[in-house]
């Protein structure tokens, strides 16, 4: 049985593409670097397919610099995502489908280690203030444990370029989407896929045959999704959170050859669950202590005296702006 065309309430040709990648699906990473150099609004019309509406963009602050991430909407406020990131972050809002929706908390599996990025657990949930608008559906996440050798379509923000250059640091953070064949699963949590050219040159694990579309995560990809084809749902679901790149050459560049790692939703079904079930009023340090599976971050609602200042705040600069009174 081969999947439901992802694109079929689209256009002709992307009707097209897609029916293709049904056909090449088994013939051969944080938005990604494409095969074809030409391909880039393929790529981005794949990305605006009904079932990768979820995928949305993700803006942080930290203490010292601002960054842009990826993330899979869940439904009723819940934002799926990488744990590298929120777990530097002090501000974070979430864009969907033209709207900026700020976070009022967000939690990172408490075995998340960055100076081990291999070892997995890089997941993470965030909570929005308010729930999106309709007509967007929360993803279904796919709980299989059959990823590889399934057609993948990884989805995000990220930075493009192509598999000879590697990505472009000066590429627009656009929403892609590109396939790719998972390979491997490396520790029973991350789920590897490489960057096949169709020559065995390129190759480092799992088949040298390229895919029609084939693609790999790069930087701001990160947090958003790889869909694998969920028969019991009928529809394309989140198998993996997009996490990591490795640079066999010695340099993470996504070009041909590099691998993607993303972090397998199967493994943190139940700890997605209980993250969502908790009780988000309570301070940070209280979820903390109640949940060690977790590091929680609370944002706390301003009080009546930080109210004050910003308003004392808002005064001064429109006396300085108009040389009047604040009424």
């Amino acid at each position: 049985m081969h999947p439901p065309n992802p694109q079929s309430s689209l256009c002709p040709a992307a009707a097209l593409m897609a029916g293709l990648l049904g056909v090449f699906a088994i013939a051969p990473v944080e938005a990604g670097t494409m095969k074809h150099a030409g391909y880039d609004d393929i790529h981005q019309l794949l990305a605006q397919a009904d079932p990768f509406e979820s995928v949305g963009q993700i803006s942080g602050t930290t203490t010292t610099s601002s960054y842009n991430g990826s993330g899979v909407y869940l439904g009723d406020g819940w934002v799926l995502t990488a744990a590298h990131v929120v777990d530097q972050a002090s501000e974070l809002d979430f864009e969907l489908d033209g709207q900026t929706y700020t976070a009022e908390a967000w939690a990172y599996h408490s075995n998340w280690n960055p100076s081990d990025v291999a070892a997995g657990a890089d997941i993470a949930l965030i909570k929005l203030t308010e729930d999106v608008g309709t007509g967007i559906d929360g993803a279904t996440l796919y709980t299989g444990t059959d990823e590889v050798g399934s057609l993948g379509i990884s989805v995000g923000y990220g930075l493009t370029g192509t598999g000879l250059t590697g990505y472009d640091t000066q590429s627009s953070l656009d929403k892609r989407a590109g396939t790719n064949v998972v390979d491997e699963v490396y520790g029973d949590d991350v789920l590897l896929s490489d960057f096949d050219s169709g020559y065995s040159i390129h190759n480092s694990t799992g088949s040298s045959d390229a895919t029609i579309l084939e693609y790999l995560i790069a930087p701001g990809d990160s947090g958003g999704g790889l869909f694998i084809y969920d028969e019991p749902s009928n529809d394309w679901s989140p198998a993996g959170i997009n996490s990591l790149g490795l640079g066999l050459d010695g340099e993470a560049d996504s070009d041909f050859s590099d691998i993607s790692g993303q972090t397998r939703v199967s493994s943190y079904d139940d700890w997605i669950t209980d993250v969502m079930a908790q009780d988000l009023t309570q301070s940070s340090a209280t979820l903390n202590s109640l949940y060690s599976e977790a590091v929680f971050t609370v944002v706390p609602e301003p009080t009546a005296a930080s109210l004050v200042a910003l308003l004392a705040l808002a005064c001064l600069a429109r006396r300085d702006a108009e040389s009047s009174g604040c009424v």
